[in-house]
């Protein structure tokens, strides 16, 4: 008789996957967990993702939130100034509030962007397979090449 070994995964709704493996299978999982940085069970879950849905987009936002981060920081050091400067000559209270809401618009702005591209991604990676085709054609018949000529596009 083969020796296997087991491996059980906790299911998101509550339940239990039970798995009947080699050892050389489980070994095999281990591995290519650890390279991925990932629990055994996180690497299986995402695996059985995968099946539903095989489209993953690997997007690396950290720009957009370095950009948010500054604007903050930005905003930060404007109020601050206009706290030490004080209600004197130097600005009106129109001036003043006119900064404070190019701040928050600023801001706003940065932000609307980061879940914009999010929500783009979520859509591409909702999308099955004949429809990420035919977007992947329209990407590359209409030479795009940036999110924001997409749009158009996608839909």
């Amino acid at each position: 008789m083969k020796r296997t070994e087991s491996i059980q995964v906790r299911l998101p709704d509550g339940g239990r996957l039970h798995l009947r493996v080699s050892p050389e299978e489980k070994e095999m999982i281990k591995l290519k967990a650890e390279a991925e940085k990932m629990s055994m069970s996180s690497l299986i879950l995402n695996s059985i993702d995968k099946i539903d849905n095989p489209i993953t987009v690997n997007l690396d936002d950290s720009d957009l939130r370095d950009l948010l981060i500054q604007v903050r920081r930005i905003n930060v050091n404007v109020r601050t100034f206009l706290k030490q400067v004080g209600t004197g000559e130097h600005f009106s209270i129109e001036d003043r509030q006119e900064m404070e809401q190019q701040l928050v618009s600023n801001e706003k702005f940065v932000l609307d962007e980061y879940k914009r591209v999010r929500k783009l991604v979520s859509r591409i990676e909702s999308m099955n397979t004949e429809e990420a085709i035919e977007f992947t054609e329209k990407v590359i018949n209409n030479n795009l090449e940036s999110v924001n000529d997409i749009k158009g596009h996608y839909e």
